[in-house]
């Protein structure tokens, strides 16, 4: 049992370790995109920072070095919480130019203003879907948080409804 471990071990850090390849078929806007990000980051334009855990602790072990896209980014695990971040990350500002200029043609594929309607009606779709669901357990959606929620399409039928979002 313990070589089957580090057989699993070693197979999983060769796959997540950093050699700018992409685990998915990228199209030719992705690419381009990719290209641009690694310019950007190269001009200061997109700067980085260390962050601690949001338990406090500044304790971590690298599971990755690459994202799907094949990008250089480190996700750590906190060895105290076990909460799973990417470390280091970009700064309040990158992130921001990030998601209004790169975001979305990145990870769709599609700069089409009419993809991202499409996006956001089936995610809409699926909010209500969820709402229904919740109204039957009786859990309490008054307040609603949706980390990485996309285009928000989720958020907003539960907004409809009056929740917080």
């Amino acid at each position: 049992m313990h070589k089957g471990k580090n057989k699993l071990n070693s197979i999983i850090s060769k796959y997540f370790n950093y050699n700018s390849k992409s685990l998915i078929k990228l199209n030719k806007l992705q690419a381009e995109e990719i290209s641009l990000l690694y310019k950007k980051i190269d001009n200061k334009e997109y700067e980085f920072e260390n962050r601690d855990c949001i338990c406090g602790s500044n304790l971590s072990k690298l599971i990755a070095s690459r994202d799907k896209f094949g990008l250089k980014i480190n996700t750590v695990i906190c060895t105290d919480c076990g909460l799973i971040r990417i470390n280091p990350r970009f700064n309040e500002e990158s992130y921001s130019k990030f998601y209004r200029d790169q975001y979305r043609k990145l990870y769709t594929g599609n700069e089409d203003e009419e993809h991202i309607n499409t996006i956001f009606q089936s995610q809409y779709k699926t909010g209500k879907e969820y709402f229904n669901y919740i109204e039957k357990t009786k859990i309490n959606k008054n307040s609603i948080l949706d980390i990485g929620c996309s285009c928000g399409g989720v958020l907003k039928y539960f907004q409809d409804m009056g929740s917080n979002v």
